[in-house]
């Protein structure tokens, strides 16, 4: 069975599940249905950013690789775009290997700051790390 994903943010929700290939599912509110978003599936770990609810976060992980990435919609899940890969932001900060080869750039939660709009910190196998989306 999977192992279900959400994250809520004033009346939007969002739910994914890294066993499911189909995508995320995306409730706008309590009259609506949910729809398929179905060009993220297979996410790790989800947010909605409280400074702009249309924005979502998603963070993949390709088990063998060793490869996660955080992923940003400002469409509410119509388009994403690359933030950043987990296993560069190690590179980045000289991390070294910790945890078990084939999960640390597994992102395993994502929190958002509600007082600095654009950062978010990444809990990964690496450590935690803080991002800074400066083009939004």
């Amino acid at each position: 069975s999977p192992d279900p994903r959400i994250a809520v943010s004033g009346g939007v929700v969002l739910v994914g599940a890294e066993e499911l290939d189909r995508g995320l599912l995306l409730g706008l509110g309590p009259d609506e249905p949910f729809r398929l978003v179905e060009e993220c599936p297979r996410a790790s770990a989800l947010a909605i950013a409280p400074w702009e609810p249309r924005m979502l976060l998603a963070t993949l992980f390709f088990a063998g690789k060793d490869l996660g990435t955080l992923l940003r919609s400002t469409d509410r899940g119509e388009s994403w775009t690359r933030v950043c890969d987990i296993g560069r932001l190690g590179e980045l900060f000289g991390v070294d290997e910790v945890g078990l080869d084939d999960v640390s750039a597994r992102v395993y939660d994502i929190s958002v700051s509600t007082a600095a709009p654009g950062q978010v910190a990444l809990a990964t196998g690496h450590g935690v790390f803080v991002v800074e989306m400066k083009d939004l």
